[in-house]
């Protein structure tokens, strides 16, 4: 499930119990309250900074970052090193976000997830953290306080983020999808390729589309079906998000319906603009640098919006093992700037 932009959890209904672990896992020594913010703002900017300073000013990737952080704490439920394991132990609810202090170097803001990619696989996705993902006591100690603090059948991995191209060493991290970023501007002034240039980017008034776009990636698996647990069927709820942002397009080639492109404007991991959430071609229409063009037409669109910024990006996250969808991806600018990976707990 996504969250509007910019994201308000505001103040979760996680019961009874919530409440009386606050009290408890609060229970630390006297700390300057902006200390974690800080940490994470910190080595935020610097993880950053190498792949994104070309396209943000350091002041407008700062503010960014800073925001984003802002919004995360919003309602976020604190969990403390005093937690003791004779505590009751936390049982989250979709949606529910912490802020986790380890002790005074080790912190981080982590969002709870029931499912990933329409797979029930409970997960603590880490929003923002102080410390690097290569310091094996810090991750240990992340882990163990975890650990401490869950119920285990309501968490069994953690979702993390790093910066650049660099590969997380496989134990602990196995890999899970690429982030690949360009500005708006830029993907918007790419060539559309001649077989393309009949495609046009519709913005719908109606959702009778989706049953079309689900039947569309029946096709898909029933042609690509190891790529089935991985590509995934957005929930229409996600779509609306999307056309409530102004941000979904339905292809057209002479005039019939042959894809959909959805992006929702977004603030994440220093990134700001619009996140792709969909792109799909029908099957029958594979193979003429269609969905190539659909990235074009997309910026094309959202860079005459109005509340459209000169640095807004666009970005989203493909599997590695999607070939097609990294080169199409590619084509128009847009590069790996990090990827997510899953920890074991």
């Amino acid at each position: 499930m996504i969250q509007r932009f910019p994201p308000k959890p505001g103040v979760r209904d996680a019961g009874l119990h919530f409440l009386t672990a606050v009290s408890v896992l609060t229970n630390m020594p006297t700390q300057n309250p902006a200390q974690p913010r800080q940490q994470m703002l910190a080595h935020a900017l610097e993880a950053a900074r190498p792949k994104l300073a070309d396209w943000f000013s350091g002041e407008s990737l700062r503010d960014s970052i800073h925001a984003s952080i802002e919004d995360d704490l919003d309602g976020a439920v604190t969990i403390g090193p005093a937690h003791e394991a004779s505590t009751e132990k936390l049982r989250p609810q979709q949606g529910d976000h912490f802020l986790i202090k380890v002790d005074d170097r080790v912190s981080c803001i982590a969002a709870y997830h029931t499912h990933s990619d329409n797979e029930h696989r409970p997960n603590l996705t880490i929003l923002h953290r102080s410390f690097a993902l290569t310091d094996s006591a810090a991750l240990d100690a992340l882990r163990d306080a975890v650990k401490r603090t869950f119920t285990p059948e309501t968490l069994t991995w953690l979702c993390v983020f790093q910066h650049g191209e660099n590969h997380l060493p496989e134990p602990p991290f196995r890999i899970r999808s690429h982030y690949l970023a360009q500005q708006v501007r830029e993907i918007a002034a790419a060539p559309v390729a001649a077989g393309a240039g009949r495609l046009r980017a519709v913005a719908p008034d109606s959702f009778d589309f989706y049953d079309t776009y689900v039947d569309w990636y029946r096709e898909f698996w029933r042609r690509r079906p190891e790529l089935e647990p991985l590509v995934r069927v957005e929930p229409l709820e996600d779509v609306r998000i999307c056309y409530d942002d102004g941000g979904v397009r339905l292809l057209e080639l002479d005039g019939a319906l042959c894809g959909m492109i959805a992006a929702q404007r977004r603030r994440e991991y220093g990134l700001r603009g619009w996140r792709i959430r969909e792109k799909v071609i029908a099957p029958p229409f594979w193979g003429h640098g269609l969905s190539t063009a659909a990235n074009v037409l997309l910026a094309r669109a959202l860079s005459s919006d109005r509340a459209s910024r000169h640095d807004d990006a666009m970005w989203g996250t493909i599997s590695p093992r999607n070939h097609a969808s990294l080169r199409s991806a590619q084509r128009v600018g847009r590069r790996i700037v990090g990827s997510t990976y899953w920890c074991d707990l």
